[in-house]
């Protein structure tokens, strides 16, 4: 009677382990390849029309040909196909200064660092976060001229779970993105990239060692994907 009841007991739990295992082993549940998760995110980051940024910058990043100007932060809001409105912290010799930039158009705008009225940006002022959103120099391109890309595991970015994904590119794929402020042949990019929702949550980008004596690694996060975005010119 005994053995009776225990193979009662026995072959329901067989039972369902047996499916737990034929879970497991389904195809459409096992990880995605790098290629596919690339591949995800820059079809999402193409269909979305918005998205805030922040941006933190350590190391040396000029963002002029006389390297005076000095990036340290930024954060704003970016909108298809060219608008930004942002505020940024730079250091210019011993100050660190706060300024607003608004770019819409292919006209780009800046508070003067002391009276604190908007006026057009100098020409060789060439930091413009809305080309984030760029077909041919934005992140899209970025993610694919990755080189030797390798998936990393998984990691959460406040309550988002992502995909890790590393790989390496040139200066020259990320010059537009950075405005020129960052060097070296192997520019080393971590992209975060929402396992649920293929968007893009941080990016990283850091330079060799040796090319300066501070190298600098730029992290950007990006949140609010598709958020309603409105960006007008300042008054001038």
């Amino acid at each position: 009677m005994f053995r009776a009841w225990t193979a009662l007991l026995i072959v329901p739990l067989l039972a369902v382990i047996l499916a737990g295992c034929i879970r497991d082993s389904d195809p459409s549940e096992e990880e995605p390849t790098v290629e596919e998760v690339l591949r995800g995110a820059r079809e999402q980051w193409d269909s979305t029309e918005s998205a805030h940024f922040v941006l933190e910058v350590d190391g040396d990043a000029y963002l002029d040909s006389a390297e005076s100007i000095r990036l340290r932060s930024a954060d704003g809001d970016i909108l298809r196909p060219e608008s930004v409105s942002a505020s940024a912290r730079i250091s210019v010799a011993l100050l660190t200064l706060d300024m607003s930039l608004i770019a819409v158009g292919g006209e780009m705008f800046m508070t003067n660092f002391v009276s604190g009225r908007w006026e057009r940006a100098p020409d060789d002022f060439s930091y413009d976060p809305s080309i984030l959103f760029s077909d041919t120099s934005g992140i899209g391109p970025v993610l694919e001229a990755l080189e030797n890309s390798t998936l990393d595991g998984s990691e959460r970015v406040g309550s988002v779970a992502t995909h890790m994904v590393s790989g390496t590119v040139d200066e020259s794929d990320v010059s537009d993105i950075t405005a020129g402020a960052i060097e070296g042949e192997d520019i080393r990019v971590t992209v975060w990239i929402g396992v649920d929702t293929a968007h893009i949550y941080r990016v990283t980008l850091a330079e060799p060692e040796g090319v300066r004596d501070e190298p600098a690694t730029w992290t950007l996060d990006l949140n609010d994907h598709g958020a309603p975005v409105t960006i007008e010119p300042p008054p001038v």
